[in-house]
């Protein structure tokens, strides 16, 4: 059996982001023993409106872990016991916690509010309904600044702390970069109106932030990816190859198409030789073989100091072999801190100073600093 704590000695949150303790009964420290589990974790799942949110991982004798909620109103929080023999958190981690194409790989919460993971042979979790008040979530950006902030970022900010480190890029890096996204729109739409293509989308050169820099092809011939297209594809194809009712232009039209950017190559060449905006291309040649010695030798000492590590580790874990499970356990059996015995507080001044760790009190003064952001 799993028993979860939220908010305050009335269970009244006080912040978005919730701190949640736990505790188990011995039957399940004794199911932990008997599968001889060194190192279980607890997997926090939580739902809103019945569809899942978010998803943690934490060490079972952590004992207390900060939950930040995404939605306002009534939010569920599901818990369970997990552990990896072979991987450790790194199986967990792939198993449960990560992302494809902007979701969980592995389910389990399904659509309408049926948890999918269980512990033991009864497959038991803990559930319980937190209700978070509006209020308690930080305050809207403006719609303008959170277009411009996030533009570059496939998901939007979870708190405000994330907002915040957005919002330098967006403001110290991000002219530069779409300055860059410019030029490259410029020179690509050129070369391909130079190659006399139809269909060539302009926009992308006047919406650098709505629109990718993919969509000025994507109409093309070279960038349309429908089967059915294949029949009319001489339609859209250069004007200098085909006309627009597919009827191929007379061979003479040919060599009009490549003509255009070897023409603009010559050019730059020869403008080159009187103002000299490369004057030594040598030098530009060195300075890529340079870059090159260097990320090579990055390359090599990164992983001749993961060797060290690695060496050290193994070291470290022949001197001071870890503790068993059942060895922890004895502790918690003393101590009290983990078997459910009454009512626990979510407050980490109320675990043991040992238990009180850098991680928690990081994370109590963070949930004060970095408010949710609502969805």
């Amino acid at each position: 059996m799993i028993k979860l704590f939220v908010g305050d000695e009335k269970g009244e949150v006080q912040d978005a982001t919730v701190p949640v303790r736990w505790c188990v009964d011995k039957e399940t420290i004794e199911i932990l023993k008997e599968e001889k589990v060194k190192k279980p974790y607890i997997l926090l799942v939580t739902a809103s409106r019945d569809k899942e949110m978010t998803r943690q991982l934490a060490p079972l004798d952590r004992l207390i872990e900060y939950i930040p909620f995404q939605r306002p109103g009534e939010n569920t929080i599901f818990a369970t016991i997990v552990w990896d023999r072979d991987e450790g958190y790194f199986g967990l981690w792939k198993k449960y916690l990560m992302r494809e194409n902007g979701r969980y790989k592995s389910d389990v919460y399904h659509y309408g509010g049926k948890f999918l993971m269980g512990f033991g042979e009864k497959k038991e979790f803990a559930e319980t309904k937190v209700i978070v008040p509006k209020e308690l979530f930080a305050k809207e950006y403006p719609a303008w600044e959170r277009k411009w902030v996030e533009f570059m970022f496939s998901t939007a900010s979870k708190n405000q702390c994330q907002y915040r480190k957005r919002r330098i890029v967006a403001y110290l890096i991000q002219p530069f970069l779409l300055l860059c996204k410019f030029i490259v729109n410029c020179i690509i739409t050129i070369f391909l109106l130079l190659c006399g293509i139809r269909d060539i989308n302009f926009k992308p050169l006047s919406h650098l932030i709505e629109e990718e820099t993919s969509k000025i092809w994507q109409n093309t011939a070279y960038g349309r990816q429908d089967k059915k297209f294949n029949r009319y594809r001489e339609e859209f194809e250069s004007v200098f190859v085909y006309q627009r009712n597919g009827k191929k232009r007379p061979s003479f039209f040919l060599p009009l198409a490549p003509i255009c950017p070897t023409v603009l190559f010559i050019a730059f060449y020869f403008i080159n030789l009187k103002w000299h905006i490369f004057p030594n291309f040598s030098s530009i040649v060195g300075m890529v073989i340079l870059l090159t010695c260097v990320l090579s030798l990055s390359c090599l000492v990164a992983t001749m100091l993961l060797c060290i590590y690695n060496l050290i580790e193994k070291i470290v874990d022949e001197i001071f072999p870890e503790k068993s499970f059942e060895e922890k356990l004895h502790g918690y059996d003393n101590d009290q801190i983990l078997i459910c015995n009454g009512d626990f507080s979510t407050n980490i001044k109320s675990l043991p100073r040992e238990k009180q760790t850098i991680y928690l009190k990081f994370m109590d003064f963070k949930r004060q600093v970095c408010k949710p952001l609502p969805r």
